[in-house]
């Protein structure tokens, strides 16, 4: 019974924190957000959903986060449209989320556009989480090493060297 009072203050907890999501103080739905993210209950992931197109660019940021935190299964379909936010802040985020997407191929393309992103921080995020993506990837990250542009190539041996020995191993 202690059991079915703690399931449901959780509940009401959840139910609560969702309704501060449509809150019009951007500290109460920015608290709402981050405990979300620190539950991670996976029913939280819709409405979470929800406030990736938020005006305040530290909601879209702490939302890519919780959802992160969360995983849910569709957290690359969910990320990748933030891949093109206008804050660098929310590029850099969603390219540290999209690490956890290992076995998506939109996830990956979509990291390696953000290699070309104009802010340094955007595409070194990129470089690090394309580094943790399975090896059967490594022919594709070689071939960014025919692009004109040197940052581009350094990223790319950036993510190739942090994908460690075996990635070294295969290019031998």
């Amino acid at each position: 019974m202690a059991e079915r009072k703690s399931d449901k203050k959780i509940e009401n907890e959840i139910e609560d924190l969702v309704t501060d999501l449509r809150s019009t103080l951007i500290t109460k739905r920015l608290r709402a957000v981050r405990e979300l993210g620190k539950l991670k209950y996976i029913e939280a992931a819709e409405p979470l959903s929800h406030v990736l197109n938020d005006r305040s660019r530290d909601i879209r940021c702490a939302a890519i986060e919780a959802l992160f935190q969360i995983s849910p299964p569709n957290l690359s379909t969910l990320i990748i449209p933030l891949t093109r936010d206008k804050s660098a802040d929310v590029r850099l985020r969603a390219a540290r989320a999209l690490s956890g997407c290992i076995n998506d191929e939109a996830a990956f393309e979509a990291l390696v556009s953000l290699l070309y992103d104009l802010k340094d921080e955007v595409a070194n995020m990129a470089a690090k989480s394309l580094s943790k993506y399975p090896i059967n990837k490594l022919s594709a990250l070689i071939k960014l090493f025919a692009d004109n542009s040197w940052k581009i190539r350094s990223r790319t041996a950036m993510a190739i060297t942090k994908m460690g020995r075996s990635a070294v191993e295969a290019l031998k």
